[in-house]
C-alpha cells in the first residue's frame, strides 16, 4: 500500500513538473512574439516614413526644375510639367501646385498681348519683377515645405539679391530702355530690348538669336554680351558665367540637355583652364586642366 501511494506521489509530482515546463515554454513564446510584432510594427512604421521622405524629396526637385523653367520664360514646358506633377502627388499639396499653374496661365495671356503690339520700355521691368515675384515664392515654399535644404535656399536667396539689384538698375534708368534690332559680328539677327546707349545695346537687357531662337539676358556692351549672363538654347542648353567681347571667356557653368553640366574656366567659348565636368548624376566625371575644349594632363 505504501508503495503505491510512493509511486502515486511520484507521478504526481512528474504532471506538476511537466504543467509548470509548459506554462513556461507557453510565456516564453508569448512574450517572444509580442516582441517581434513590436519589432515588425516600428520597421513598418520607418519604411512608410522614409517612402514619405523620398516621394517629398522626389515631388520638391521635380518642383524646383519647373519653377526654373518659368524663370526663364519656358511657361509651356513648365504649364505642362506641373500638370503631370499634379496627377501624381503624395507629398505636395494640390494647392501648391496650383497658385503656379494659375501664375503661368496669366502670364501667358500677358505675353500675348504684348506680343500683337509694340512693345513699351515696362517690359524688361515687368519681367524682371516676375522673377523676382517667383523667386520669392520658391523660397517661400522651400522654408514651409523641406526646410533641410539649406543650400538650395542660400543659392535662392543670393540669386534674389541679384536679381532685386537688376531691377534696381532698370527702375533707375528706365527712361534708356529701348527695342533694337542689329546684326552681330557673326552676321545673325538680334532683337534686343534694354539699356541703350550712343543707338547700341549696352548696359542691362535680354536679346533673342532670330535664326536659332537662343535667349540672352544680362549686361552688354556695343551689341556684345559682356560682362555676366545668362545664354539659353532653344534645347534647353544653358551657360551662366563671364563673357567678353561675345564669347565664353572667364568662369562660367554649362548645363547641357543631357544633365552633364560643366563649371570652370573658358576662353573664346571654349573650356580652357581648370574645370570640373559633371554626369547627370552629379558625379565627378574630370576634374583637372583643359584646354582647347579638351582635358588636358599637364
Amino acid at each position: 500500500m505504501a508503495k503505491e501511494r510512493k509511486k502515486t506521489n511520484k507521478t504526481i509530482s512528474i504532471l506538476i513538473v511537466l504543467l509548470l515546463v509548459l506554462i513556461v515554454t507557453v510565456t516564453v513564446l508569448y512574450v517572444g512574439a509580442r516582441r517581434d510584432a513590436a519589432k515588425w510594427k516600428s520597421l513598418h512604421h520607418a519604411e512608410v516614413k522614409a517612402t514619405g521622405d523620398d516621394h517629398l524629396r522626389e515631388e520638391l526637385r521635380r518642383l524646383l526644375e519647373l519653377d526654373n523653367q518659368v524663370f526663364n520664360q519656358q511657361y509651356l514646358q513648365a504649364l505642362q510639367g506641373y500638370g503631370q506633377l499634379r496627377t501624381s502627388l503624395h507629398e505636395i499639396s494640390d494647392s501648391l501646385i496650383q497658385s503656379r499653374i494659375s501664375y503661368v496661365q496669366s502670364r501667358l495671356q500677358e505675353l500675348g498681348s504684348t506680343m500683337n503690339g509694340e512693345p513699351d520700355s515696362n517690359s524688361l521691368v515687368d519681367l524682371t519683377a516676375d522673377s523676382v515675384n517667383l523667386l520669392r515664392q520658391r523660397i517661400d515654399s522651400m522654408q514651409t515645405t523641406y526646410g533641410r535644404s539649406t543650400d538650395s535656399l542660400a543659392e535662392n536667396i543670393t540669386e534674389l539679391n541679384r536679381l532685386v539689384h537688376v531691377q534696381n538698375r532698370v527702375l533707375e534708368k528706365k527712361e534708356q530702355l529701348n527695342k533694337l534690332e542689329f546684326i552681330n559680328a557673326e552676321g545673325v539677327a538680334v532683337q534686343y530690348i534694354g539699356e541703350v546707349v550712343d543707338s547700341m545695346a549696352s548696359g542691362v537687357g535680354t536679346g533673342m538669336w532670330e535664326n536659332s531662337g537662343g535667349v540672352y539676358k544680362g549686361e552688354w556692351r556695343r551689341n556684345q554680351r559682356h560682362g555676366k549672363g545668362v545664354y539659353t538654347w532653344k534645347d534647353g542648353e544653358r551657360y551662366e558665367g563671364a563673357f567678353n567681347n561675345d564669347k565664353r571667356t572667364g568662369f562660367g557653368s554649362y548645363s547641357w540637355s543631357s544633365g552633364e553640366r560643366y563649371e570652370g574656366s573658358w576662353l573664346n567659348n571654349k573650356r580652357h583652364g581648370e574645370g570640373t565636368l559633371y554626369d547627370r548624376d552629379g558625379n565627378i566625371s574630370y576634374q583637372g586642366h583643359w584646354e582647347n575644349d579638351k582635358p588636358s594632363k599637364k
